[in-house]
């Protein structure tokens, strides 16, 4: 998108995922290297569905994309829906995410602009 070319996406860009920005996940490694048990496991995630498309329209308003996606077939094997509870976690370590999709793809999108 930075460089003004064709983004493509595959499937139809209405399966979902559990976008959390990076920053929230190493926050989430630094608090989990103090939980006692060592052999937990734990999801990290937001709780909040992103579709693909929605991810994609967010980031071409950031970036001043305009050009729509280039629909490509499905992944073998993709998952339509991914949505995590964290809430275990979070119980143990006082984690939540707490940067927004939109602060995320911001913050993502200038940190591509600067390299």
């Amino acid at each position: 998108m930075l460089k003004g070319e064709a983004t493509r996406v595959f499937g139809d860009g209405n399966q979902t995922r559990d976008f959390v920005y990076v920053a929230d996940i190493v926050e989430a490694n630094l608090r989990a290297d103090k939980v006692e048990d060592a052999f937990s496991l734990f999801h990290i995630g937001s709780g909040l569905q992103t579709s693909v498309n929605k991810l994609h329209r967010g980031m071409s308003e950031i970036a001043g994309y305009q050009l729509k996606p280039a629909y490509a077939e499905s992944r073998v094997g993709e998952q339509m829906r991914s949505c995590l509870d964290a809430s275990s976690f979070a119980k143990r370590t006082a984690w939540a995410a707490r940067t927004n999709i939109q602060d995320g793809l911001k913050q993502t999108l200038d940190y591509f602009r600067s390299k």
